[in-house]
């Protein structure tokens, strides 16, 4: 079966999640085309050795990706992040139906812009398209802030109602998110919940490396570790205020590896407090991360207070587990309860500098071994709960029943 992967993004932006989807369904024997713009998340800024044309054939281990002219930004303007949401939607929509055989299906992930290119293309070739909900849109629009004109969020709100009514099936990555959408009106039986999953060849145990500690100002100390999208869903100005109660711990070292809009803003503010315990370790490709996880005594993960929040369990919780290291799970609702079903750390509520303060206190005086067993018990819950071939046999099967129950026909 011959598969377009529609997806604003892919690598080597840091989104092997998605690379992984599209090499696991090319291992079950499938056509797989991945269709895609130019790197330039967090950014915004297109990455070394690309230009913006019109088109560019790739390749991603085997698997072809045509990249589209795609009006590169990540800033916080509002206007310009429209441009950059439906500027690849634009090109796919001209450029598609001439540069990519006709497939038996379409899966998109994410955006509600691409949807509505996946149905007027998908129409044009007389088949069905799927869809992948890893963020809520407008609830993450009006979270980070991002919009806030009631009538420009009930305009999303009526695009997202339609791209669920126009999706042949949906994938949603946890409960809540199913809820969310059956609360809305969307069939039940059109819906699988399939977490997202981890690969846990690549992301695993590994001994620290000395001369990389001393590199990076890690060595010799009880380092703390965010790795990620620093952006305004993730609210890490909570953080810095943890750190600054934890100063009387000179030997603990908060570190954030990574990039997005708040980067620039958080380390202006750590400066000038003086929070020598902040470090900013700078942005590092996937493939460098796992020997940057081992040098870690602790993995935290933070997203804002906010309804949405309980329900999204961001890609870096199957990360932390999988590496095997204790995780400061600042979080409420679906992400928490992963968490804590696995046993694999501290939890305390998102937005609480004290209450984070003192999760952090508790593992720096906890027993090694008593973190080493933590960390053990996460490794174990990616292997068993999160493995990649069988998450992703699943998103196979539901796009298999989508062409088998399509009145669209490829």
């Amino acid at each position: 079966m011959r598969i377009v992967l529609l997806t604003q993004y892919f690598p080597p932006e840091p989104t092997q999640l998605y690379g992984e989807l599209a090499v696991g369904l090319k291992e079950l024997g499938h056509d797989v085309v991945v269709v895609t713009g130019y790197p330039n998340w967090p950014s915004g800024r297109i990455y070394e050795g690309y230009r913006n044309r019109w088109r560019q054939w790739d390749e991603h281990q085997g698997v072809p990706v045509l990249r589209l002219k795609t009006f590169a930004d990540h800033s916080k303007s509002r206007l310009r992040r429209v441009l950059n949401l439906f500027s690849l939607a634009s090109s796919f929509s001209l450029l598609g139906p001439w540069l990519v055989r006709r497939p038996a299906c379409i899966h998109v992930v994410q955006l509600a812009t691409l949807c509505a290119s996946a149905r007027w293309v998908g129409g044009l070739w007389r088949v069905p398209h799927t869809l992948e909900i890893q963020d809520l849109w407008p609830e993450t629009l009006a979270a980070t802030g991002m919009v806030s004109s009631p009538r420009a969020l009930g305009a999303v709100g009526r695009l997202c109602d339609a791209t669920y009514r126009w999706a042949e099936r949906i994938r949603v990555i946890s409960p809540g998110f199913r809820e969310n959408l059956v609360g809305k009106g969307v069939p039940a039986d059109k819906i699988e919940v399939i977490e997202n999953w981890v690969d846990t060849d690549f992301y695993r145990p590994c001994e620290p490396d000395p001369a990389l500690a001393e590199r990076l100002g890690m060595a010799g100390r009880f380092n703390v570790l965010y790795a990620g999208n620093i952006g305004l869903m993730q609210n890490l100005g909570t953080l810095l205020d943890a750190a600054a109660l934890l100063r009387d711990r000179p030997e603990i070292q908060i570190c954030l590896a990574g990039d997005g809009v708040e980067r620039e803003t958080l380390q202006r503010r750590a400066e000038q407090e003086g929070l020598s315990n902040v470090r900013f370790l700078g942005s590092f490709p996937t493939s460098e991360m796992t020997p940057i996880y081992a040098l870690a005594d602790a993995l935290l993960v933070h997203l804002r207070r906010d309804p949405l929040a309980a329900i999204t369990i961001p890609h870096k919780v199957q990360s932390y587990l999988a590496v095997g290291k204790p995780i400061v799970c600042a979080l409420e609702g679906d992400p928490r309860r992963v968490v804590e079903e696995a046993g694999a750390g501290l939890a305390c509520p998102p937005e609480d500098p004290a209450a984070m303060a003192e999760a952090i206190r508790r593992l720096a005086d906890m027993a090694d071994a008593d973190r080493r067993a933590l960390g053990a018990r996460g490794r174990d819950a990616a292997l068993r709960r999160f493995d990649r071939r069988a998450q992703i046999a699943k998103v196979e099967r539901m796009i298999r029943q989508a062409v088998e129950g399509s009145s669209l026909r490829a």
